[in-house]
């Protein structure tokens, strides 16, 4: 859970992999981030969770899953 101002933000996290294999395997890409705000569904997939996590600024949730964003292809590669 992270907080900002008066906004409380919850990511889970949900199986999305092709896959199957033990638990131990799993990893930050085979998941993908359901986000909600103040307890509503606000968006989903990393992208949406990077963004959000860069405006509400919560640093923690930008160091925990800094491996991740940078393998996030650029929101806007034309200038």
């Amino acid at each position: 859970m992270y907080t900002a101002a008066d906004d409380t933000f919850r990511a889970f996290f949900f199986y999305i992999a092709p896959h199957f294999g033990p638990v131990s395997g799993i990893t930050d890409r085979d998941l993908m981030p359901v986000v909600f705000k103040n307890e509503i569904l606000d968006g989903w997939g990393w992208l949406y969770w990077q963004s959000m996590a860069e405006q509400y600024n919560l640093t923690q949730a930008l160091e925990n899953f800094q491996e991740i964003f940078d393998h996030i292809p650029n929101r806007n590669p034309h200038p």
